[in-house]
């Protein structure tokens, strides 16, 4: 209560001269406020922007002084109602001067507008002039450059030479003492001479146009006559069948070949072309040929991808309704690689047919067909006419027709990687051999197809032009040579040899052995007749024996019993003689155990080619026979001899000869005798 009654004293206590009223205290301050300059246009300086800065300034100031000094009276009740009007018309005044600074920034604001306006206008004006003046500019080079680079059309004309001008070119237009002297001249009198000569080769372009469109109105007169002619000479060819096939002529099946030629794949229709020369020329009783269906030919598409084929049915199932789809069956897996195979490994509509003649009247046919997604040929072999044996069986022979060619395997190195990738082996080719045959190495020779290591198959005719002559020489000499082993086993099969008068020489005239017994052999019955022999000799028959036989020669009372190997490459590749002589009581010798024995064996099958010649090639298996039982009698001979039972029936100079006592066996036709070898 001290305190307050203390400060109500010393508000009572100020003097009356400072207390004012509050019109006086507002004339004060409005008299003390710093007057603003009336602004305008033309009296807008960057002195007068400093200075209304710094008057903004300093009134923001002295306005955030007084809004203090309020709120401090009122936190701590100090000050009197009086200094707060004071203040509060103070704020006022303040608050007047801040409107009017800002509008005075407004309307300077506004200048600055108008002004930048003013100069972006001034300024868009001028660069509308420049580009203008640019353009202009532009334009004018353009037409300077088009004047400079002006060509005259008489500069595209290539006009004769100046020199030939003067001299072809008459004096009433070339005028040479006039255009001599003077270019302009010279060069029109040239433009003229050019004129005139090229009126002169109109003319006779039209004459030769004239003459070429009656030319073309009589060939196509012509034509019109061949194309109405054709249909009659086809019926006059039709007519004439009958009298070509009586008088031997192919003229018609000629024709018909070479059309069917055109649809032939490159490698069947090179082999065709070289067969056909090959038989025109050098052999007539080969007969080349095409078969097949011509129509098939023509639509045939090799499906080297048949996924996308799948991939297109799928397409179209989806396009079904569910209902329809779970009706339809997937294809197995084993199913669509079967497919697939068996796309990779279609022929040809088409093939090549050769008929192979020999002098007995055997026919053998060999096709040639092309897998086109493998790139090979193909070999079927079939024979016509009577029975034949296993021989002629069409599935061997043709194997090794060369030196190691079996036909089992690819000769396309291209093929494995495309086999395997199917699940097919290289050497797989057996699985297909009835239907599309064997891909022999000598078929793609004639074809014209040479493979080489690590390289692409090349096709080349006159590679097949080199080969044709020697690979058809070879399959002749095949067929020749199975047809006379043939007819020499069913001679033997009658118990007597073929008649060996070309090569009478190499024996005497009688010979005693008999042959009593010929029979063939299967394979179980050579494995039981080698039963005990030693592995040498099995070791020698096995790889050779493809056709097997047993003899049995007699000699009185002693019997020599042999089996016979033949290999399929006969007789390239000699027969095989396995020996055993059983001798009565003395029981069976054979090369293991008889010395002599194993003397007979080789002079067999080691010095055969003795017995040979150009003629008598084919013969070997019956030379071997008859030298079998030439050498047994002498083998029966010398051992009676020995024992001192029986006569001498053959005249030889030595008994044996030798350390191992070879016996006289070779026989000396000059002089009648036998002799060891």
């Amino acid at each position: 209560m001290a305190s307050r009654r203390k400060r109500s004293h010393s508000k009572a206590g100020k003097s009356d001269s400072q207390l004012q009223t509050p019109t006086e205290t507002k004339r004060l301050k409005t008299d003390d406020v710093l007057p603003v300059p009336m602004l305008t246009e033309e009296s807008a300086t960057e002195d007068v922007n400093r200075s209304l800065v710094s008057t903004f300034t300093s009134t923001c100031s002295r306005i955030a002084e007084l809004f203090g000094r309020v709120k401090g009276s009122g936190e701590h009740n100090i000050n009197s109602e009086l200094e707060l009007a004071e203040w509060k018309g103070e704020v006022s005044l303040l608050m007047i001067k801040l409107k009017q600074l800002n509008r005075d920034a407004q309307i300077r604001c506004k200048e600055a507008r108008d002004k930048t306006s003013e100069a972006r206008q001034r300024i868009d004006d001028q660069h509308l002039q420049l580009q203008n003046l640019l353009y202009q500019v532009m334009h004018l080079q353009k037409e300077i450059h088009e004047c400079l680079e002006f060509k005259s059309r008489d500069e595209d004309i290539e006009l004769v030479s100046e020199g030939e001008f003067y001299q072809d070119a008459p004096k009433t237009i070339s005028k040479p003492n006039e255009t001599q002297t003077d270019s302009h001249k010279r060069m029109l009198a040239r433009l003229d001479w050019e004129l005139e000569q090229r009126k002169q080769l109109t003319q006779q372009l039209e004459l030769a146009t004239f003459e070429k469109q009656k030319l073309l109105e009589d060939i196509e007169s012509k034509r019109k006559f061949l194309s109405s002619l054709q249909p009659q000479l086809d019926v006059i060819l039709k007519a004439t069948i009958p009298v070509q096939a009586q008088m031997g002529m192919q003229f018609e099946k000629i024709r018909t070949q070479h059309a069917l030629a055109m649809h032939l794949p490159s490698t069947l229709y090179v082999l065709f072309v070289q067969a056909s020369a090959y038989q025109e020329a050098l052999d007539p009783n080969l007969t080349v040929s095409i078969e097949g269906d011509v129509d098939a030919a023509k639509l045939f598409v090799v499906r080297t991808d048949p996924v996308a084929d799948e991939g297109r049915e799928s397409d179209s199932d989806r396009e079904e309704s569910q209902s329809q789809k779970r009706k339809k069956r997937r294809r197995s897996v084993n199913q669509a690689l079967l497919e697939k195979q068996a796309n990779l490994m279609k022929t040809h509509p088409l093939s090549i047919r050769f008929t192979v003649k020999c002098n007995d009247q055997t026919d053998v046919v060999v096709d040639f067909h092309s897998i086109v997604a493998l790139g090979i040929v193909t070999v079927k072999v079939f024979t016509e006419g009577q029975e034949f044996s296993d021989l002629l069986d069409p599935s061997s022979l043709l194997i090794e027709l060369f030196s190691g060619d079996t036909g089992l395997r690819s000769p396309n190195p291209t093929n494995s990687f495309q086999m395997k990738k199917l699940g097919l082996h290289a050497d797989s080719f057996d699985m297909f051999a009835e239907e599309v045959g064997l891909p022999y190495k000598w078929a793609q020779w004639i074809a014209g197809l040479d493979f080489l290591p690590d390289s692409h198959a090349e096709l080349s005719p006159a590679f097949a032009a080199s080969k044709m002559e020697f690979v058809v020489g070879a399959l002749k000499q095949r067929l020749e040579t199975r047809v006379s082993l043939r007819a020499q086993i069913t001679q033997l099969g009658h118990l007597s040899v073929s008649d060996l008068t070309k090569s009478e020489t190499l024996f005497p005239r009688k010979v005693k052995s008999k042959l009593i017994s010929w029979k063939q052999y299967s394979k179980d019955e050579v494995e039981t007749y080698l039963d005990g022999r030693s592995e040498m000799t099995i070791a020698m028959v096995t790889p050779t024996a493809n056709y097997c036989y047993r003899a049995d020669i007699q000699h009185g009372s002693a019997k020599l019993t042999t089996l016979i190997a033949i290999n399929i490459c006969y007789p390239r590749v000699p027969p095989l003689f396995i020996i055993s002589v059983n001798n009565g009581a003395s029981g069976a010798f054979t090369s293991d155990n008889d010395l002599n024995i194993k003397m007979l064996e080789a002079e067999v099958n080691v010095y055969w080619k003795e017995l040979i010649c150009s003629q008598s090639a084919d013969l070997l298996l019956s030379l071997q026979i008859r030298r079998l039982q030439m050498c047994f009698d002498v083998y029966l001979e010398c051992k009676q001899t020995v024992s001192g039972h029986s006569r001498k029936d053959r005249l030889w100079n030595r008994l044996a000869c030798g350390k191992h006592r070879c016996l006289p066996v070779v026989y000396q036709s000059d002089q009648g005798f036998f002799r060891p070898r």
